[in-house]
């Protein structure tokens, strides 16, 4: 599977895969809440050192992740700290 990190125009800022590539995903969790109707996306973003800027500005707020379940995309917005968005940690490998 591989994860599609976009600005707010959509424009790809990378492209993360779970066993591959400069950028790792790892810890991957998604929680719905029927009772809220909310849905919470975790995980870390590993990279390599000389992928650091690039890696901090993927998981900026308010950019999207797009997560390939081809045929079809599943979009979420990047908003640490709250708790109806997504949480994304990065690492250095």
């Amino acid at each position: 599977m591989d994860f599609y990190f976009t600005d707010r125009d959509y424009n790809v800022l990378g492209v993360a895969g779970i066993n591959y590539g400069h950028f790792r995903i790892a810890g991957e969790l998604e929680t719905q809440s029927t009772t809220v109707a909310t849905t919470l996306f975790t995980g870390t973003l590993y990279y390599e050192n000389r992928y650091a800027e690039q890696a901090i500005a993927m998981c900026a707020d308010t950019n999207y992740l797009l997560l390939d379940y081809s045929p079809r995309y599943l979009g979420h917005e990047i908003a640490s700290g709250r708790s109806e968005s997504n949480v994304w940690s990065v690492a250095n490998t």
